[in-house]
């Protein structure tokens, strides 16, 4: 077995070397070849400077977090960054690639830092509901001050090495040869007879703190991020460090990160963690299925998802011909996608280089015959079907045989749209979450007919814009807006019963969600939902809720969300912030009255528990039915298109979190009390009485499906 870590020597420059591919974590192996090295390093006297560095253009990705799930080899990390900060001859860190988590905690651990500019530095650990625990809250406000430090933390975004130099984080930045200028810094420190920089050694810089500064932090990490417990056990721990000795605040925080670390809340997000990086895996193809390569693409529609489509196609890298018949709109989506580049230069996640060349791989056109020669055609018209047949249909005779079409419905069945064409094996669904280029999710629906090869292409393709792929099976809604709509069923129910709308939004931001029902509602738009709902009431399709009565007198009033300025909330031409309407309330007295319901008071406990059963329910019917491929491929949908809380996990997380039995008890007494709406699915009682988990990373096999097995 190789070494995972090796010292050489170069005259008296100790270059240590970490070799754990592809991101260098620093598992129990490489923490004791580390030990071991520098040890070794110490007691050497003819080495007087050490280089660390990491190989396969990586310093360090942290701590391997399956090992957060077990015991811990020694020596754990902390251990080890004791050992390294006692030594007493200067050690360089030479960043390239990533350094994060206890990768940065690593860095910081060394007297100096050297990085290449293109390197990235972060603290993502409050994503996975903990905070730094080697020494990351105490070591990182000595360097740059608390507020900074905080900033990095709480935050989890990742910084470039320029930023870092700037910051004071890096103390030199290179954009070549960075081991070789590592080394040569070495030898200047030891010219020069710099000290030993221990960073336990300084105190935080507290004169340009106010005396409120803590408790507005944990104000402000309230207010935008309701619920999480990381990031504000993080401000107590870089408070610490702003009070006492350094010993002190490392045992204050390893005890907030294991205590973080056996809560609720960080293992429903490592649950998501890994739920999402199994979520693309199409693991019923057949091993040798191969996607096409996509040289080109083409998008038709021009409307706001086509052009957030266009933009995150662009963005990748692809050339794209966006076509419409509408000449207004193909320039209106130019400027759009124009104005959305720009916008990421400003927040400096684009370089003028790179948004000036996205563009330039952008032509339109009203012809349709100028998408013949790309590999793959992203369909995003209105949702009527006739319409979208009629497309396929042309494109088809257009299109190679090898071509894939994908279409962004979300509320049509895939099956549906592609009876009668003459290749229906070409069609695979991708329905794209807006906006389209800042929405992490995309659904990668399977029909009946698709080609594995099809779905391949997909998933790759989604990969490759960067975003979190989950596989469907081909039905009305797919998986998140079919329980979507009984969620908005339910919370309409709720506002004939008694609720407010004010009240249900708060309600559940205050359980988490990014949005209320009703303000998601209006961003969204209340049209499509309107027209899907009479759609299936003129077709008689009885497997979703069709009646929303407050939603669609809401629509008939002409009030359809953002758009008109009017949906459940009012709003300003110049700003989105919803404002109540009396009138809302109107329409809720009228439409109740007309029903004879008798509304009463509602409490928010009462509010969060329906919402929340109803989409626990609809999951486990989707289960039934086999239109999913695993389990937690529901809560990754829910977590990054639906903004469902993540320290939650997911419906199906949280439902494990409150006890089956105690779930479908609740969901039996509503049953009684209040019609078969709320009757458990067979799925749900089947997991409770093997007591088995409904979130699970498994595949479910053809045997415990009911409905077809699709992939």
């Amino acid at each position: 077995m190789c070494d995972v870590v090796k010292l050489e020597r170069e005259d008296d420059i100790a270059i240590i070397t970490i070799n754990n591919p592809p991101v260098n974590a620093l598992s129990g192996r490489v923490r004791r070849e580390l030990k071991d090295a520098f040890l070794a390093f110490q007691k050497d006297k003819k080495l007087l400077a050490a280089v660390l560095h990491g190989e396969h253009s990586a310093f360090s990705a942290g701590v391997d977090i399956h090992e957060f799930c077990k015991p811990t080899d020694a020596p754990s990390l902390p251990e080890l960054l004791a050992i390294i900060d006692d030594i007493e001859k200067p050690v360089v860190a030479a960043i390239e690639g990533n350094a994060l988590g206890g990768g940065l905690e690593l860095a910081l651990t060394c007297h100096y830092r050297i990085a290449h500019s293109h390197a990235q530095l972060g603290c993502p650990e409050v994503k996975l509901g903990i905070l730094p625990g080697a020494g990351g809250t105490q070591r990182l406000p000595r360097l740059i001050g608390a507020e900074a430090a905080l900033n990095m933390i709480t935050s989890a975004q990742f910084s470039s090495a320029r930023e870092g130099g700037l910051s004071g984080l890096i103390d030199r930045v290179v954009d070549e040869n960075l081991l070789d200028n590592a080394k040569e810094y070495a030898r200047h420190l030891l010219r020069t007879h710099s000290p030993i920089r221990r960073l336990s050694e300084r105190k935080v810089n507290t004169a340009v703190l106010n005396k409120d500064f803590f408790e507005d932090y944990r104000d402000k990490l309230a207010a935008a991020a309701p619920g999480f417990n990381a990031p504000l056990a993080a401000v107590n721990a870089v408070e610490a460090a702003t009070k006492g000795k350094f010993a002190k605040g490392i045992s204050f925080e390893r005890s907030l990160f294991n205590e973080c670390l056996q809560s609720d809340q960080s293992r429903a997000q490592r649950y998501v963690f890994f739920a999402q990086r199994r979520a693309p895996r199409v693991d019923l193809l057949a091993a040798e299925t191969t996607p096409i390569t996509v040289h080109t693409v083409g998008v038709v529609g021009a409307g706001k998802m086509g052009q957030g489509i266009t933009t995150s196609c662009l963005l990748a890298g692809y050339p794209v011909t966006l076509v419409d018949l509408n000449q207004h709109a193909l320039d209106t989506a130019r400027a759009a996608i124009e104005q959305s580049l720009t916008s990421l230069l400003r927040r400096h996640k684009l370089t003028h280089k790179q948004r000036d060349a996205a563009f330039a791989r952008l032509s339109t056109s009203q012809q349709l015959s100028h998408v013949s020669g790309t590999d793959l055609v992203i369909e995003a018209i209105q949702e009527d079907r006739d319409a979208k047949r009629r497309l396929f249909t042309e494109l088809l005779n257009l299109l190679s045989s090898n071509a894939v079409i994908a279409t962004n419905t979300s509320t049509l069945d895939i099956n549906a749209l592609a009876e009668g064409l003459k290749s229906p094996g070409q069609l695979v669904g991708m329905h794209f979450f807006s906006p389209a280029h800042l929405m992490q999710l995309v659904e990668v629906v399977q029909g009946d007919a698709t080609r594995p090869a099809a779905v391949a292409t997909a998933m790759a393709m989604a990969r490759s814009l960067k975003k979190v792929a989950v596989l469907s099976g081909g039905s009305d809604s797919l998986i998140g807006n079919r329980m979507l709509s009984v969620y908005s069923r339910e919370a309409d129910a709720l506002l004939l019963e008694g609720a407010g709308v004010v009240q249900t939004d708060d309600a559940m931001r205050r359980f988490g969600m990014a949005m209320g029902p009703f303000q998601m509602a209006d961003l969204i738009g209340l049209e499509a939902g309107y027209h899907a709902r009479k759609s299936r009431q003129q077709r008689g399709a009885d497997n979703l809720p069709v009646t929303s009565p407050v939603a669609d007198k809401l629509v008939e009033a002409e009030r359809v969300g953002q758009g008109t300025e009017a949906g459940y909330y009012r709003y300003e031409q110049s700003c989105r912030a919803p404002i109540p309407d009396p009138a809302v309330d109107k329409i809720i007295d009228t439409t109740a009255a007309d029903l004879s319901i008798s509304r009463v008071p509602i409490d928010d406990d009462t509010i969060v528990r329906r919402l929340t059963l109803r989409l626990i329910n609809e999951a486990c019917k989707i289960i039934d039915e086999g239109i999913v491929q695993r389990p937690s491929d529901i809560d990754v949908i829910w977590v990054n298109g639906y903004g469902f809380p993540i320290f939650r996990g997911g419906p199906l997380c949280y439902a494990d979190s409150l006890g089956l039995d105690n779930v479908v008890a609740e969901l039996n007494a509503l049953e009684k009390s209040s019609g078969p709406r709320w009757k458990p699915s067979a799925y749900l009682i089947q997991a409770m009485a093997a007591r088995m988990p409904l979130a699970s990373y498994d595949t479910l096999s053809a045997g415990e499906r009911t409905g077809k097995r699709r992939a």
